[in-house]
């Protein structure tokens, strides 16, 4: 992330720089230019004056005269003087150039090292969060793993299932416990995804992580009635299975939260023009259009009036999902309607053997 913000800071830097040089140039050029010619040309006046005088005699002085401008010395030194004025101009043009070039380069490297001292403060902060948030997500997994342990040995309790309501807080409580865990684990993959050397890259068929994928949420979907289709097909691609199938249970995990009782989940995956696309579409309550660019950045919840009968997360998952998408130098949008649905596509590319 940084690497690229650098190249695109420095390129930003070089370009305002070399926007003021030229137009500083431009102005020297005009300047200068016109200085020139109007020297040439007053030169250029007491020449043709000194030349016509032995033809004027004593008559009086004009210059609207056609026989004297038609006098061949006259016409020598009008061409003598705009050759001068040419090559003055093509002169300074290539000095001017000459003096833009170095400026480029010298003002590329000194964007380049800016640049990097600008950024390195804030990879450094960056990095501290990181290694915060990943050490704390670790730390909090082992009492939370102990606390979950005990409210469910508490719940298999004969005397707390005769007691309703310490059952229920007790039940409560360990709803909390497991969206804790369930946020720690979204953290450390928010921190493993945003590193392109956590991606370990093997061939596989799109196909089997599709069926895995669906395999290990279709539970959730039959507890809703709902049905999930597959129309898959044979596609190899060279990618990490483990985060494309993370990003496969993200979208189904929200086609399923956001999709009513009895409703419809369809994946299926196709190439298209040496790419390989992976649609999942829904007959869920869909997402308004201003939303759909903004449900990508972190801890973004679309409005919760819309979804206060749902467990809208965090706001991470797609999230998490567009940072894989994007280290594999891929795609991810969506298209939704209100009330009628979503369908979220994924493009990646195939690379040719």
């Amino acid at each position: 992330m940084f690497k690229s913000a650098h190249i695109k800071l420095t390129v930003y830097y070089t370009l305002i720089i070399m926007a003021v040089s030229l137009f500083f140039s431009l102005i020297i050029y005009q300047i200068t230019t016109s200085e020139i010619e109007r020297k040439i040309k007053t030169v250029g006046q007491k020449l043709i004056i000194q030349e016509i005088t032995p033809f004027l005699a004593d008559k009086p002085f004009d210059f609207n005269n056609k026989q004297l401008k038609l006098t061949g010395n006259i016409k020598k030194i009008e061409e003598v003087l705009e050759n001068e004025i040419s090559s003055a101009k093509s002169g300074i043009a290539i000095k001017l150039a000459i003096i833009n070039f170095v400026i480029l380069i010298f003002s590329t490297i000194a964007s380049y090292l800016f640049s990097g001292y600008v950024l390195k403060p804030i990879e450094e902060n960056m990095t501290m969060q990181k290694n915060f948030i990943s050490s704390a997500a670790h730390e909090l997994r082992t009492p939370l793993t102990s606390l979950k342990t005990s409210l469910e040995v508490a719940l298999r309790s004969k005397a707390i299932k005769k007691n309703k309501s310490i059952y229920d807080i007790i039940a409560d409580n360990l709803n909390e416990v497991n969206t804790i865990i369930s946020l720690s684990n979204r953290l450390l993959d928010l921190n493993k995804y945003q590193n392109d050397n956590n991606i370990v890259l093997t061939t596989f068929n799109i196909k089997d992580v599709i069926y895995s994928s669906v395999k290990r949420i279709k539970h959730f979907a039959e507890n809703k009635n709902i049905k999930i289709k597959v129309k898959s097909n044979d596609i190899k691609l060279n990618a990490d299975k483990n985060a494309i199938e993370e990003v496969l249970l993200i979208l189904l995990d929200n086609a399923i939260k956001y999709t009513p009782k009895d409703g419809e989940i369809c994946i299926e995956n196709f190439v298209k023009k040496n790419t390989a696309v992976i649609k999942v579409s829904d007959t869920g309550i869909g997402i308004p259009k201003k939303y759909h660019k903004k449900i990508f950045e972190r801890f973004f919840r679309v409005d919760s009036s819309r979804s206060r009968h749902i467990n809208t997360g965090f706001g991470l998952g797609l999230s998490i999902a567009k940072d894989i998408i994007d280290l594999h130098n891929g795609n991810i949008k969506v298209e939704s309607t209100p009330n009628q649905g979503s369908v979220f596509t994924i493009e990646l590319p195939i690379k040719k053997a």
